[in-house]
């Protein structure tokens, strides 16, 4: 059984009586500012939690509220056409008509003009992906310039050439003044020169998506027969995620229609002309490449467009707005908007290039049954039925009305769709009611209505939208298709090279079915590419460069749909780098991609978290918020970033504004409670957890992490729950056994606690925690030591940076009279993490013993510049005095540390050290 709700919103934008789509285009405001000189400021904007960096060059909408930090920021305000310089410490909030400001200077410099382009404030970059050159061969930029008259000519020149000055605003002019008279390659390249100069105006990419392709030139080609039929199949019965169902027969819908089409009775359409995708060809990349480059490079004026869509889909609410969602085979439920389709994107790319096509036909293949992970579905076919006129060119056939279920199983010509096999099945020539040797429309129509109906019992009752009128659609004097005698042939047809393939073809596929499609890659795709395109017809080229296309956008999805599932399937710094790789090789083929350009930003910036470069990471991702508003990833890795600065309300905000756009995405609702935590709302914590297990229940990595709350509670049984629940979801997850073991121990329950570690380590050689909290656990039993140093320095030898297990190795040894080889622990130590204050004051007390007191007072002057302010700093510095019988500095260092602690123990400790030290009596610190 298949889910109703999917590419019925495509049908829906691709033709209305008046050409136009009835999709809602995007809303384009009127900037009323821009900053000149971001210097140190924040920009809240209302449709985002986070308070995003401001850079030189981004764009401030009506609402837009901007901060100024440590350092003042210049703007312009362009309602009154005036730069402001904010001081350090104001903010100012801007408006249509006014500004409320604290700290601005002065009334400002008035300016020449401050011409800024209509933006869409709520950029949404999986809108802005394929432009013209998806589907059109390279072409000269300066074609795009529409030719002017003489006197167009001369007032475009007199605009020019009164502009005065190089600053961001006299480009932008510029840029705007040669899109107005038609000059979009010009206005382009001045786009291009904006976003060298001031690479922080991302809103100019959105420019160049919008310049380029509206008036890129067709290529120079023969005509093309007029009245052809192109038809896209599109069936799933597979899908990669776990967490939703399979269909049965979804894929042998779309295969056995094909074979209807190339029947003479079916139009003997050529497979040139039918593309069929069915399970893994129908990823995301594919099937978005389909439409562009499959139908709008192809239909014309007089052909006809057939759409079958078997699959399932959905409707997802997320900020408060509902989109519909063709689930494509490698989508994921916990964020469709950016693994599945969006129709309502679809729908925009429909409307461009196929508004002059003479007709469309769509069959919808489709029900609510299935799962998809905790989604629950609801029917859009009202929606449909609502936005498609009845007088259009368009036919829309639905497989079931609101609330119905559409049926498949075998019975249907040996497994098919109900609806799918009526449809051909009247094709195919039951539907003649009159016996004329022909199926019209109305015939068609009557006959699929009733068959379903009956078939189902009245439980499916298709529906139609729209009237061809007396079209014939099938000539039964022609062969046909015998239904019950179908043979499955599941070669995908994406044949567009007709006769001998040339070796430059063989080449470049076989690069990609290798793997090999990188640029700078040795034997790369890339490389055959020139030749490719000097080999055939231009729409031929590009549909053999949409298989590279579709290779790197699949190898982007594979991270992005790992990293859907969190902590659940680990992902390391090499993934993100690759990420980084494809995205920047892919913007190679679809340099006008914000979408594109939005991953690689993401990529960039998650791969540096890996390294602990937070404050690099940060830009990066950003900029990918900035180009992508609606797209959680990065507000989730932007997140992450602010976390481990402990930065705890903005890492908040961030993950709220992940889950604000992906509200069924468990992996950000983790990430808040970990925020929540460590900010120490524990409770609020529990919540999110609770939250985050409800929509990913299959996720172990998430009763863990509760689990590890609760012991830091000192909730023990609470503890002990999740990590067995967490354990009985993977049981091959070795962090519950890890956390199990730890709670045997802290109840002294050893016999219990070393066998648990053990098979946590069995389970994973490489879980450092286990085996150092194993060695631990043998460091207890003084005969079991030396097992434990093995166990110890196994850990370290496996990951040097294991601080843990370098602290106890060291304070073991040391307790044991080894201080030679506590020392060498200890310097090993604070080598690598150079501001572990801990580690040198620890350091410096076996100097002392040894007797080594200068490099003791060096350990202790290196803590002190880490933590100035440090009470410990000063107690060891009082203990070193005391030892050496500076009794009266000893005292000095107890004082001051009194002075800066506010632990009642350590004061109590303190004073009696300052007592003995005023007593001249020497302090004897116990061994670490």
């Amino acid at each position: 059984m298949r889910l109703t709700h999917f590419v019925t919103v495509a049908a829906i934008a691709v033709q209305t009586a008046g050409g136009q789509p009835v999709f809602p285009q995007p809303a384009y405001e009127q900037p009323v500012g821009i900053v000149l000189q971001a210097g140190s400021a924040r920009i809240e904007r209302p449709h985002i939690a986070s308070a995003l960096e401001a850079r030189t060059g981004d764009i401030l909408f009506a609402g837009d509220r901007l901060r100024a930090l440590d350092q003042p920021v210049r703007f312009a305000y362009c309602p009154q056409s005036v730069a402001l310089t904010l001081d350090a410490g104001g903010d100012v909030r801007l408006e249509a008509d006014r500004l409320t400001a604290a700290g601005v200077r002065d009334a400002g410099t008035k300016l020449p003009s401050c011409l800024l382009p209509r933006l869409v404030r709520v950029s949404n970059a999986s809108s802005q992906h394929y432009g013209g050159g998806l589907i059109r061969p390279l072409f000269d930029v300066s074609s795009l310039d529409t030719p002017l008259s003489a006197d167009r000519r001369r007032a475009l020149d007199a605009e020019l050439q009164a502009l005065q000055g190089d600053d961001l605003l006299v480009h932008i002019r510029k840029a705007e003044i040669l899109a107005s008279y038609a000059q979009k390659g010009q206005a382009a390249n001045a786009y291009r020169l904006i976003l060298r100069q001031w690479p922080g105006a991302l809103w100019a990419f959105s420019r160049l998506f919008e310049l380029e392709p509206a008036a890129a030139p067709e290529p120079a080609a023969a005509p093309l027969p007029a009245g052809r039929t192109h038809a896209l199949l599109i069936g799933i019965s597979r899908y990669q995620s776990p967490d939703i169902s399979p269909l049965l027969y979804a894929d042998r819908d779309a295969e056995i229609f094909r074979d209807f089409l190339r029947s003479e009775r079916g139009g003997a359409i050529p497979d040139a002309s039918i593309r069929v995708l069915t399970n893994e060809q129908a990823t995301t990349a594919s099937v978005r490449l389909a439409f562009q480059e499959f139908l709008q490079a192809r239909a014309t004026r007089d052909d006809t467009v057939i759409l079958l869509v078997a699959a399932h889909g959905t409707v997802q609410t997320a900020g408060g707005r509902s989109d519909a969602y063709l689930v494509t085979h490698d989508a994921d439920p916990q964020d469709l908007a950016r693994t599945g389709l969006p129709m309502s994107d679809l729908a925009k790319l429909f409307s461009g290039e196929l508004s002059g096509v003479r007709r469309i036909v769509l069959y919808l293949d489709a029900c609510r049954a299935g799962q998809l992970g905790v989604l629950k579905t609801n029917s859009i076919h009202p929606l449909m039925e609502r936005f498609v006129p009845e007088e259009t060119e368009l036919f829309a056939f639905l497989a079931s009305g609101k609330d119905e279920v559409a049926r498949e199983g075998p019975e249907f010509g040996g497994g098919h769709g109900a609806f799918s096999y009526f449809v051909l099945d009247a094709l195919n020539g039951s539907a003649d009611a009159d016996a004329n040797r022909e199926v019209d429309f109305n015939e068609f129509v009557d006959h699929v209505q009733r068959m379903v109906r009956e078939a189902t019992k009245g439980r499916q009752r298709p529906r139609e939208r729209g009237d061809l009128g007396n079209v014939v659609m099938s000539d039964l004097r022609k062969p046909g298709l015998e239904l019950q005698a179908w043979r499955r042939d599941s070669a995908v047809q994406i044949a567009a090279v007709r006769g001998l393939v040339p070796p430059a073809v063989t080449r470049f596929r076989e690069a990609i079915d290798a793997g090999r499609i990188l640029t700078g890659e040795p034997g790369s795709a890339f490389e055959w590419l020139p030749d490719v395109r000097a080999s055939l017809p231009p729409l031929d080229a590009v549909a053999e460069e949409n298989r590279l296309r579709a290779a790197l956008e699949d190898r982007i999805q594979q991270v992005l749909l790992r990293y859907l599932a969190g902590e659940q399937i680990p992902q390391a710094a090499s993934d993100f780098a690759a990420c980084a790789a494809a995205s920047e090789s892919a913007l190679r083929l679809t340099p006008e991609s914000v979408l594109l350009r939005s991953r690689l930003f993401f990529c960039r910036g998650r791969e540096l978290l890996f390294g602990g470069a937070y404050a690099q990471a940060q830009p990066l991702l950003e900029s990918a918020v900035a180009l992508d508003n609606e797209g959680a990833h990065a507000f989730n890795a932007l997140g992450i970033a602010y976390l481990e600065q402990a930065r705890y309300t903005e890492a908040g905000q961030a993950f709220a504004d992940a889950i604000r756009r992906a509200p069924y995405w468990a992996y950000p609702r983790h990430n808040l409670a970990l925020t929540r935590f460590q900010a120490g709302n524990y409770q609020g914590a529990i919540d999110g957890y609770g939250e985050a297990m409800r929509l990913a229940p299959r996720f172990a990595y998430l009763p863990y992490n509760l689990g590890l709350i609760y012991q830091r509670m000192n909730r023990p049984r609470e503890a002990e729950a999740e990590y067995k629940r967490a354990q009985s979801l993977d049981p091959a997850l070795a962090q519950p056994l890890d956390g199990l073991g730890t709670l045997a121990a802290a109840r002294g329950r050893a016999s219990e606690a070393e066998p648990l570690f053990r098979e946590a380590l069995s389970l994973n050689p490489d879980l450092a925690s286990a085996r150092h909290n194993l060695a631990a656990l043998l460091a207890r039993d003084p005969a079991r030591f030396d097992e434990a140093e093995a166990l110890w320095r196994e850990t370290l030898r496996r990951d040097p940076d294991f601080t843990a297990s370098r602290v106890s190795l060291a304070g073991a040894l040391a307790m044991r009279g080894r201080t030679p080889d506590a020392i060498a622990e200890y310097v090993r130590l604070v080598q690598a993490k150079p501001g572990f204050v801990a580690g040198r004051l620890a350091l410096a007390r076996l100097y002392e013993r040894t007797g080594d007191v200068s490099a003791a007072r060096a350990q202790i002057a290196q803590a002190r510049t880490v933590q100035p302010q440090s009470p410990a700093v000063d107690e060891a510095l009082g203990d070193l005095e005391a030892s050496q019988g500076r009794f009266d500095a000893a005292a000095g260092a107890y004082s001051e540390a009194l002075r800066r602690t506010g632990s009642r123990e350590s004061i109590r400790r303190l004073r009696e050290k300052r007592k003995r030290a005023l007593r001249g009596q020497a302090w004897l610190p116990p061994a670490p």
